[in-house]
């Protein structure tokens, strides 16, 4: 009898291509919910606060979902997550225009807003605050603001796409579709009139649940509050990373 060679090769095959079209239908379901949310029943705080449907916005060619301890940032093609580590189950919120109506108070879960003007996280981590807008280049910016005392190494994000930290200090985020860039960090504090700027870099770690990204600061002074700000953006937008 003539031995058999590659016996278990045929299961193996089979459970691979199983794996992988289980990943595909994935990524799909979740780019049909985003792209399609305008469509599902309309929601409330509530909803968020309880880890339902998040708000939908347009940012350039982005459609950006708000919910509770994530943000998703999809195309027509890929989706990233970016989730808040550790952070405080808060529902965001929508930032009322200035000199203009409220849109929170007619915000709704599951629906695509037009424009992205700007929602915040209150109290994400303890005394950190953040808020997210959208730049006239379709670039993403984040806001974090701190209170008197509070920990900058509260902040703690971790992405669903590979990240690597340039030398250029800036992050890059390795999505099938193209990279997106994560700007250098800014930082500075109001001492009176005053704006004094401090250095602020990522730091890029390997967890047990994967790669967490965090921030570190130089030297500022925690009785005044601090503010760090960074944008995401397509590496041909570039642009600033102060402001």
């Amino acid at each position: 009898m003539q031995p058999r060679t590659g016996g278990s090769r045929g299961p193996l095959n089979a459970n691979l291509l199983l794996l992988i079209l289980l990943g595909v239908s994935t990524v799909l379901l979740i780019t049909l919910q985003i792209r399609k949310a305008v469509h599902a029943p309309p929601g409330s705080a509530e909803d968020l606060q309880s880890g339902g449907q998040p708000l939908y916005f347009e940012a350039g060619d982005y459609v950006i979902g708000f919910a509770v301890r994530q943000v998703s940032l999809a195309t027509a093609d890929q989706v990233m997550l970016v989730e808040f580590v550790d952070a405080k189950g808060v529902a965001p919120e929508i930032v009322p225009r200035v000199g203009g109506t409220a849109p929170a108070a007619q915000a709704r879960s599951g629906q695509i807003y037009e424009l992205l003007e700007e929602v915040r996280y209150p109290n994400l981590w303890p005394g950190i605050s953040m808020a997210c807008n959208c730049g006239p280049g379709g670039e993403i910016r984040h806001t974090y603001t701190l209170d008197p005392g509070a920990d900058p190494g509260r902040i703690r994000l971790r992405y669903s796409a590979p990240v690597t930290l340039g030398p250029d200090g800036r992050l890059t985020l390795h999505l099938p579709a193209g990279p997106l860039i994560e700007m250098k960090p800014a930082a500075w504090q109001h001492s009176g009139e005053e704006r004094v700027s401090i250095l602020a870099a990522y730091v890029v770690e390997q967890t047990r649940d994967g790669q967490e990204v965090r921030l570190s600061l130089g030297s500022y002074d925690p009785r005044y509050p601090l503010t760090i700000w960074h944008i995401l953006a397509r590496p041909q937008e570039g642009g600033a990373s102060e402001r």
